[in-house]
């Protein structure tokens, strides 16, 4: 198969992504894993800590880790036997190719139309693109797709620090297609993942994460099939951490502000499910 690699680590700043930007005064942080984050920001976004912080608003996040470290050939032999066949039967007969790119502008906006049409079929929100040229403008972002005869089957979108890469999004067409199309695109979709894989052991990163996975009393049959999915990989399972942390006066009383608010709202709504942190979660969908 055609590997085509875009890749060019001098932009990633030695892994780190610090993203600022104000909002009514307020000067917020986004950073992931365990990097330091700006000393200047009254409010901090910490996505994926390793340890929890001192904070109300912090919540676990559970996924599934690759390690890339290993042979080759423990990666792949750690993949359920199913997915192997699949992996081989896309790749030998197929006709599909995987391809890698980073800051790239047309194909940000390609993969921005091809989602937000997956999203619509599926019922998803729609793609966030402000934040995701953030990743791009910083280096961050890596988006990989599998072609055929130049029709885009798939697509991933992979955050990358830390010498990590964790999936963002995924996505496919399914509407109109037969039996026969709608196996072929599953097969594509398990051999980007393991090209994927690949790629990033070659560019020397360590982890490769797969965006999440649904703890099994969640009840979400949709969420518990994509944990199936995932789970055919072979990674192991990670709990971690997604905070939002007040680092000055300002934010602090920030923080305090949103709390009354969120607690007067599920008083005056008893039946809703307020998200009480969604500002501390990613978007992912991934499948």
């Amino acid at each position: 198969s055609r590997i085509s690699c875009i890749f060019q680590p001098h932009h990633i700043r030695g892994w780190i992504l610090l993203i600022l930007f104000t909002r009514k005064t307020i000067r917020y942080c986004e950073t992931w894993f365990d990097e330091a984050p700006d000393s200047t920001a009254d409010m901090v976004i910490w996505q994926q800590r390793s340890t929890p912080l001192p904070s109300p608003a912090c919540r676990s996040f559970h996924t599934l880790i690759v390690d890339l470290t290993q042979p080759q050939e423990s990666i792949l032999a750690a993949i359920h036997k199913d997915s192997r066949y699949e992996i081989r039967r896309a790749e030998k007969s197929d006709g599909v190719s995987a391809e890698y790119h980073t800051q790239s502008a047309e194909l940000l906006e390609s993969f921005h139309a091809f989602y937000d049409e997956f999203a619509q079929q599926k019922g998803l929100p729609k793609l966030d693109a402000y934040r995701l040229r953030q990743y791009s403008d910083t280096g961050h972002l890596c988006l990989t797709r599998v072609v055929s005869q130049d029709e885009t089957l798939v697509w991933h979108a992979y955050y990358r620090a830390s010498r990590r890469a964790r999936l963002l999004y995924s996505a496919s067409l399914f509407r109109g297609l037969d039996n026969a199309q709608r196996n072929r695109i599953g097969r594509a979709n398990r051999y980007l993942h393991w090209r994927d894989m690949l790629f990033f052991k070659s560019a020397g990163f360590h982890k490769y994460d797969l965006g999440g996975w649904t703890p099994v009393e969640s009840g979400d049959s949709e969420k518990l099939r994509i944990n199936k999915f995932k789970e055919e990989f072979g990674g192991h399972h990670v709990t971690e951490f997604n905070c939002i942390y007040a680092s000055s006066l300002k934010g602090r009383i920030v923080l305090a502000t949103k709390k009354i608010l969120r607690a007067l709202s599920a008083r005056n709504n008893p039946g809703r499910d307020v998200q009480v942190r969604q500002e501390a979660r990613p978007d992912q969908k991934s499948d």
